[in-house]
């Protein structure tokens, strides 16, 4: 079950890049609103003061940021805590992480809801333009939050699920975890937006106004709106202590599902988990360094443009065509009603092997599409990067592909050459 709690708790973080954009299009401001109120550049930008410590480039880092280089050093050390004794202290911390934030969220909702100007933002959030369903991007973004929050192709539900009992009914699981994080994100959307509303309506501008996508929305937007609530600190300390456990609970997800990898693969048997994990966590740290320069920001902002929104349809398709097609989809249908007692419905099983990969990859030539054509404020060096990034991420599956395939026949051409001579030994 340390699976369904840690997919629980990854919900909230793409809210920004999921509910925003099913929207009436009548909500822009309109002249009067824009002209009471200028709204403000609210997260990173190229070429606007902000108050965050960046310079306006990729190159230029500027140095590190003391402050933000201790806050890193002491998240991964938490992280670290988490792991060190491997699946079973993940399990335990999983359980506080990921049902701590549905505490703020209630109290957030209640507090949320009764603010004045809170109808506003519930308005902008409920009601759909159906004309936005013609949009491929609309479909890429939904797809996007609802792979992320559910944690589908990162790995993460694979290796948790590897410690379940062989008889464990994972179909309850397939069911509980993606109907409770749709649900959760609906909450969380509510939470927002209402708060935006009382923001809108205090600012005497258009919800729309606001800045509602990126890094922005969570650590700027947000904020300055629970700052103008009564009671402003305890909420503001409730919203961060959630973020906080929203980051570790993602994070030593991730961090488990390297150290499953690597403990699958045999390496360093004879190390213990503590110092395993340790080098896992001091490595990632290391790497981490580039956030918290002066441009960290950027980097932040390239990092989540291409990391691995371009290439995780493809993972998932790939997914669905090896249970389909390379492992079998009868043999998958026979496994499912030896461990569950469970007959999956025909059709069912057709999506997992031709509707579904089909959907994926369209989603995927839509994302790439999309990525092209979108400007970005970045030098041509930087988007080259971004390219290199997303194709890191998915090059090593055709590449192990490639080098099993070759393994596999050296191998049967060294067992047909063993046979040959053992044939002419034996009848000299």
């Amino acid at each position: 079950a340390t699976h369904d709690a840690t997919a629980l708790g990854r919900t909230f973080h793409q809210l920004s890049s999921g509910c925003a954009r099913f929207v009436n299009s009548s909500n822009e401001p309109d002249a009067l609103s824009a002209a009471v109120t200028e709204p403000m550049a609210h997260s990173c930008t190229w070429n606007e003061h902000t108050t965050w410590p960046q310079d306006p480039g990729l190159a230029a880092t500027g140095g590190l940021v003391p402050p933000l280089v201790g806050c890193l050093l002491l998240s991964w050390l938490l992280i670290w805590l988490c792991v060190f004794k491997g699946i079973a202290s993940v399990g335990k911390v999983a359980w506080f992480t990921a049902l701590f934030p549905y505490v703020v969220l209630t109290i957030l909702l209640v507090r949320g809801v009764t603010l004045p100007g809170a109808s506003l933002g519930l308005k902008y959030y409920l009601e759909p333009d159906f004309s936005r369903l013609l949009d491929g991007t609309v479909w890429v973004a939904a797809a996007s939050q609802i792979f992320y929050s559910t944690g589908i192709g990162w790995g993460t539900l694979i290796a948790f699920a590897s410690y379940n009992e062989p008889k464990h009914n994972f179909i309850w699981d397939a069911w509980f975890v993606p109907l409770v994080n749709c649900g959760t994100s609906f909450l969380a959307g509510i939470v927002v937006f209402s708060v935006l509303g009382y923001m809108a309506h205090e600012s005497c501008v258009e919800v729309s106004a606001l800045d509602l996508q990126g890094s922005g929305l969570a650590f700027v937007v947000y904020p300055e709106a629970i700052s103008k609530m009564p009671g402003a600190p305890a909420f503001a300390v409730l919203f961060f202590v959630m973020l906080l456990c929203l980051g570790a609970d993602s994070q030593f997800a991730m961090v488990e599902t390297v150290m499953t990898a690597i403990n699958d693969a045999g390496i360093a048997p004879h190390r213990s988990k503590g110092f395993k994990s340790a080098v896992v966590c001091c490595s990632m740290s290391i790497f981490g360094l580039l956030f918290v320069t002066r441009a960290g920001l950027h980097w932040l902002e390239l990092f989540d443009s291409f990391a691995a929104n371009l290439t995780l349809f493809a993972v998932g398709a790939l997914e669905c065509l090896a249970v389909g097609w390379v492992y079998g989809i009868t043999r998958f249908a026979a496994d499912t009603v030896e461990m569950c007692g469970v007959k999956l419905p025909e059709l069912l099983l057709w999506n997992i092997k031709c509707v579904i990969p089909f959907l994926l990859f369209g989603l995927t030539i839509q994302s790439i599409l999309s990525s092209i054509d979108a400007s970005y404020a970045f030098p041509p060096w930087g988007i080259a990067v971004g390219w290199l990034l997303a194709c890191m991420s998915w090059l090593p599956i055709p590449a192990l592909a490639l080098l099993s395939e070759i393994k596999r026949i050296c191998h049967s051409g060294l067992q047909r050459h063993c046979g040959n001579r053992s044939s002419r030994l034996y009848c000299v």
